[in-house]
């Protein structure tokens, strides 16, 4: 018998702890102490019965979506759910770079804010100041809404099964995107250099050239930061799919 109830703890290892999974284990401990006790009733020895017991248990794919199939579907992910799952991931790679962008471009925005201020006579400190926390607040506005759209179908497919054609199909696009994920990486470690040369260039420019250098310092920065936040999230999502 203990041969029976570790096969079963085996067969529900890889289950989230649901309740719905909770009481399809326990029914199916009970079928199977069932079919264990009628085996060993007809005259077969313990070791007989459990080797029966266990061949004639039912994979967990089938049993578990009688009780939720949101849980373990059968098939698993197939090939159109897992590109609209891409697709949606895009937009939100799109989004939460956007959003990281903003926010590391907020401080850039303040001494672009202040020679504004000082060339239209107006208080450059409160000026800058709205230019601050309106870019801050745009790029957290844009990860959470982002976040918040995309989030229960990330849950979702974290939770189901992946078949194996999608597995293949991820696996073939991992690796053809590793040239643009490449690519990108690159470029965003060359803005980050160009971040350093653009302050110095933008030094003789008369009257604004060192609130345009360090506002083009921040731009740089931004967007070499959002290019390999965008292009890490698309890649994650190829591999998330591999598991």
């Amino acid at each position: 018998m203990d041969t029976v109830e570790h096969h079963l703890e085996t067969l529900f290892a890889n289950e989230p702890e649901t309740p719905a999974v909770a009481q399809a284990k326990k029914e199916a401990a009970d079928r199977l102490n069932q079919l264990f006790n009628d085996w060993t009733d007809n005259g077969a020895t313990p070791s007989a019965a459990a080797s029966e017991v266990i061949a004639h248990t039912p994979t967990i794919a089938s049993i578990l979506p009688h009780y939720d199939p949101a849980v373990r579907p059968v098939t698993g992910l197939d090939v159109p759910t897992v590109s609209a799952y891409w697709q949606r991931r895009a937009v939100y790679a799109r989004g939460l770079a956007t959003g990281v962008g903003l926010i590391i471009m907020a401080t850039g925005v303040v001494p672009a804010m202040m020679a504004l201020g000082a060339r239209l006579g107006i208080h450059a400190e409160g000026l800058s100041a709205i230019g601050f926390f309106g870019t801050l607040a745009a790029g957290i506005v844009t990860i959470v809404r982002h976040r918040s759209l995309f989030a229960p179908l990330e849950r979702k497919v974290r939770r189901a099964r992946v078949s194996l054609a999608a597995k293949k199909l991820a696996r073939r696009r991992l690796a053809s995107y590793r040239v643009p994920f490449t690519y990108a990486l690159c470029g965003g470690i060359s803005l980050f250099f160009l971040s350093l040369i653009v302050p110095m260039l933008c030094s003789g420019v008369p009257r604004v050239g060192d609130e345009l250098g360090g506002t083009l310092l921040f731009a740089c920065v931004a967007l070499g930061v959002g290019l390999i936040v965008y292009a890490s999230t698309i890649r994650h999502g190829y591999q998330h799919l591999m598991r």
